[in-house]
């Protein structure tokens, strides 16, 4: 509840207003989802499950992907979503598509949150231009699009499908997610599942509306990266 409160007075700031008139006026050039080969809808088996593909780095390996992403000026998550969109845009329609990013809105210094345990998860719609110089410059380029978009993140990519769908783009979803916990920082009494002596042993995404979805995270011995489709 205090968090739902939290967000409705953030909505009244002059800052959200701001960063709603960013999106709105970005509407009509954001670019489409990825068009990836998809089933006939009449091939579709009555219930549909999620399948996950993992592959898990160990720590040399995971150091070895740190130092790549210095070496091109980026953080780890703007190589790793930079490597993602290659993988889509080989078997996309489209080279330049919008992608759906999962970020975390959990208030920063709000007394009693950091306490919280749920879901302060949130859609930001980035945009990916098409392919264009090395995977360095890409990359670069990416990150300076997802800085500018972060920077208006407290509006959400529902908020802005909502938008769409109000001014007649009806079609407009965005099905293809990627996520990194990578960067986000645990404070030294927050609980985890290790910490609670919990073994993971089997995990799985099902949302409505997504088509592919990528989850980075570090894992006990490296990074683990999860494809639910």
């Amino acid at each position: 509840r205090d968090f739902i409160t939290h967000r409705q007075a953030q909505q009244q700031t002059h800052a959200y207003q701001n960063s709603l008139q960013y999106w709105l006026q970005r509407i009509d050039s954001l670019p489409a989802a990825p068009d990836l080969p998809t089933v006939e809808h009449s091939k579709l088996p009555a219930k549909s499950t999620f399948k996950r593909l993992q592959t898990c780095l160990n720590t040399e390996q995971t150091a070895t992907l740190f130092g790549q992403a210095r070496s091109c000026g980026v953080t780890i998550n703007a190589l790793l979503c930079t490597a993602y969109n290659d993988i889509v845009q080989l078997w996309a329609k489209n080279n330049a598509f919008t992608l759906n990013l999962l970020i975390s809105l959990r208030p920063a210094g709000k007394e009693g949150f950091d306490k919280v345990l749920g879901n302060f998860g949130n859609t930001l719609l980035l945009e990916v231009a098409a392919p264009n110089g090395s995977f360095s410059e890409r990359a670069k380029s990416l990150q300076k699009q997802m800085y500018r978009d972060l920077a208006h993140a407290q509006v959400s990519g529902v908020e802005i499908i909502r938008a769409m769908h109000k001014m007649g783009d009806n079609a407009r979803a965005v099905p293809v997610v990627f996520a990194s916990s990578i960067g986000v920082e645990l404070g030294s009494d927050e609980l985890t599942p290790k910490h609670l002596g919990w073994d993971l042993r089997r995990g799985a995404l099902q949302t409505p509306q997504v088509w592919l979805d990528c989850q980075v995270y570090k894992g006990d011995n490296g990074l683990v990266i999860n494809w639910d489709y």
